[in-house]
């Protein structure tokens, strides 16, 4: 079951992020009809539902679809990685790590605890609007037929739809000819656009990802989409001469107080006050609004839709003598990363190495970690010194050469450079100390972390990555 809640808490995160991308497309989508903003629920939808992700080169989503690994629960140093460092940091700070011979990661217990929560919380919601669904089946005993699909009852204050795979439309007693006309054409086009499984999945999916507030939120503004672009729908089947008519009838039949989260579609359910304002302000937009914004909104949920994968997320584990840790970084595109054991260059750092083979399989480069003494009152910009002094200087071998700070924390900083390394160095057999006295000069990239007391230091053979991408590479790294 923790299994399952960590898939939840990641998909939450992710359509949590996808609805925020979502409200600002319906801030430049606020002057086209409203199908289009609520076409863009749609994706929120999928996120919230689906666990599997596809990756494509372009993506407008800023953030791992999957911060929370299932070894997180048995990590020595537990993290996230949700790929925005703030907020990484932020979190990481507050996971509890195991003490020296505890039988049970302290997060385990979380997960526990957590998981037993949710599915409360899922069921009492579900429970609670099933209660209210079946108060409302008694009270529709007693209704009248009046056409095929249409029940009249005189216990009902609001028209409705009701039923999935045989909806109804029941209507309180008493309508003129007119307001029929409106409010079955109304209901007649949520039931032929499928309105009633839409919400009967979005309200499942509410139910699931109940503890985020933005999917409350997602919710109640996909309901105002949906039934404001019901609304322009029978505008435009019958014309703009109806707008008075159909807003007096919408504003008689509104619901006195907002219906269960979980019962039937209403006719006078939502915002009542903005439906009339939208239905009287509403008019055919022009052509080439529609095109843009069918183009806008087919951008926005393809881009939503994927994650980025062009250049391919690679996580490096290091155990060494510490406390484990992942190296988490994007490299070129078609780039693998294997350990090989006594092939490396020996002046790398001290610990374990990997190698980085280009897309052709050839050795493109080396990475690797070590671990050094926290020092208190460095100043930030020196603190580096302190973190690779190992490695920084030496005869031979010189890392951090031309260092350049890419991205600067609280608890560390990742640079690029260069490594220099002796012409003796590379061919010792064959040493001049004219000859020696030249360096060879390898793009390479830092990054150490103050509160592990770690650092990873990896170089790249001469040619394999332009300037470009090895600022690209720097800035993707994560310590976690």
């Amino acid at each position: 079951m923790d299994a399952v809640f960590l898939q939840v808490l990641n998909m939450s995160f992710t359509g949590g992020v996808v609805i925020l991308a979502v409200l600002i497309g319906r801030l430049l989508l606020r002057k086209a009809p409203r199908i289009f903003s609520y076409t863009l629920w749609s994706i929120v939808l999928f996120r919230l539902i689906c666990p599997v992700t596809i990756s494509l080169p372009i993506s407008l989503l800023p953030v791992n679809s999957k911060p929370v690994s299932p070894e997180i629960l048995t990590q020595a140093s537990p993290a996230v990685n949700t790929g925005i460092p703030f907020l990484d940091q932020t979190v990481n700070t507050f996971l509890p790590t195991p003490a020296a011979g505890d039988s049970m990661n302290p997060l385990q217990v979380w997960a526990a605890v957590g998981s037993w929560l949710w599915l409360i919380g899922a069921a009492a919601l579900l429970a609670c609007s099933l209660i209210c669904l079946f108060r409302l089946r008694r009270k529709l005993k007693g209704a009248v037929s009046d056409g095929s699909g249409v029940m009249v009852s005189q216990k009902v204050d609001t028209p409705f739809v009701i039923g999935f795979f045989r909806p109804v439309v029941y209507l309180p007693a008493g309508l003129s000819a007119e307001e029929k006309e409106y409010i079955l054409l109304h209901e007649r086009t949520h039931i032929r656009r499928k309105d009633h499984f839409i919400r009967l999945a979005s309200f499942l999916v509410l139910c699931v990802h109940w503890f985020n507030p933005l999917v409350w939120l997602a919710f109640s503004l996909s309901g105002k989409d949906m039934e404001m672009s019901c609304d322009e729908a029978v505008i435009r089947k019958l014309g703009n001469e109806v707008k008075k008519p159909y807003s007096a009838s919408l504003l008689a039949l509104s619901c006195g107080r907002k219906l269960p989260v979980g019962t039937p579609l209403a006719f006078g359910e939502g915002e009542v006050k903005g439906r009339i304002k939208n239905i009287l302000s509403f008019k055919k937009p022009a052509l080439w609004v529609t095109i843009l914004a069918v183009v806008a909104v087919a951008a926005i949920c393809l881009g939503l839709l994927v994650d980025a994968g062009a250049s391919g997320k690679t996580e490096i584990q290091f155990s060494g003598n510490g406390e484990p840790f992942t190296l988490t970084l994007e490299l070129p595109e078609g780039w693998t990363v294997v350990s090989e054991e006594g092939s490396e260059p020996q002046f790398m750092p001290p610990e374990e190495k990997n190698i980085f083979l280009d897309q052709d399989g050839n050795p493109a480069g080396s990475v690797g970690f070590g671990t050094f003494e926290h020092v208190e009152g460095v100043p930030d910009d020196q603190y580096y010194q302190v973190a690779y002094s190992g490695i920084r200087l030496g005869s031979l071998v010189q890392w951090c050469g031309d260092y350049t700070p890419v991205r600067t924390t609280d608890t560390g900083e990742t640079a690029t450079g260069l490594l220099y390394v002796n012409n003796s160095y590379q061919d010792p057999d064959g040493y001049d100390s004219a000859a020696g006295a030249g360096f060879v000069e390898y793009p390479s990239i830092t990054s150490y972390d103050k509160e592990r007391c770690v650092y990873v230091a990896m170089y790249f053979e001469l040619d394999t990555v332009t300037e470009e991408e090895l600022i690209a590479i720097a800035e993707s790294i994560i310590l976690s």
